[in-house]
């Protein structure tokens, strides 16, 4: 078990965490623990205060220490899926071993869902429901070819470089990869179209199935497995059922 509350230097209750700090949280916990709580999440970790606080568990802890013991316990492993590096783990570990010094500021926003609605290409499908891969970016896929008689897909989606993009911006970077693991271990690795950002497949694809984005070496994962392949159903431009937004790059 770590050790409570150091009694030596005060913990300052003010200050800026750590751009790699900030990296680790937004690769591994925002998604959940960001803004606006998600998938039943108990505490922000977004701010300095948030972290260190006293944890309302054992209040001779910080939220902070808090964090690192759920991340090393090999039950119930945080984030769900899979658990977190250890290097992440110890950049963590070693900021709380510095007292919480601040880092620089001016780094990236550690809540990547904490932006305003914006189309990031400044473009938009314009052709309705013209049969093509990049038709209707943000939109339901499975649920439109439903409807529409379309092709059978298995699993759909757009992936966005922002967390609240309008439904028919385009959203597609070059190098982006929608990794899906089926419950039988099969996995499926599709790339989204570079004009828009729609993915999607019609393979038999295995339920309850685990997603994560890959993209320039960084990795976003769904802490749940999913049995609906529809993603935009609740990746939408708000969301819905439990997801903080779009379908985002990490």
């Amino acid at each position: 078990m770590m050790a409570p509350m150091p009694t030596g230097p005060k913990i300052p209750t003010d200050g800026v965490i750590p751009c790699e700090v900030q990296a680790v949280l937004q690769k591994n916990c925002l998604t959940c623990h960001g803004t606006t709580l998600q998938n039943s999440a108990p505490l922000s970790l977004v701010t300095f205060q948030d972290l260190v606080a006293k944890s309302p568990v054992d209040p001779s802890q910080t939220v902070a220490q808090r964090v690192v013991i759920r991340l090393n316990d090999t039950e119930t492993p945080m984030p769900p899926a899979g658990g977190m590096a250890q290097e992440d783990i110890d950049v963590i570990q070693n900021w709380i071993n510095s007292n919480y010094a601040s880092g620089p500021g001016g780094c990236d926003n550690a809540d990547p869902f904490a932006v305003d609605p914006t189309c990031t290409k400044n473009t938009t499908w314009k052709l309705g429901n013209i049969g093509s891969s990049d038709m209707n970016p943000g939109k339901a896929c499975i649920a439109c070819h439903d409807t529409m008689n379309g092709p059978f897909l298995s699993i759909g989606g757009t992936v966005y470089p922002t967390g609240h993009e309008p439904d028919l911006c385009n959203g597609g970077v070059s190098g982006a990869l929608v990794v899906i693991t089926g419950a039988d271990g099969k996995v499926f690795n599709i790339t989204p179209r570079t004009s828009s950002g729609n993915f999607y497949s019609t393979a038999a694809i295995k339920t309850p199935f685990t997603a994560k984005v890959v993209y320039q070496g960084r990795t976003r994962a769904m802490n749940t497995p999913q049995k609906d392949g529809d993603c935009n159903n609740c990746h939408t431009q708000d969301g819905t059922m439990g997801a903080p937004g779009r379908m985002l790059l990490p």
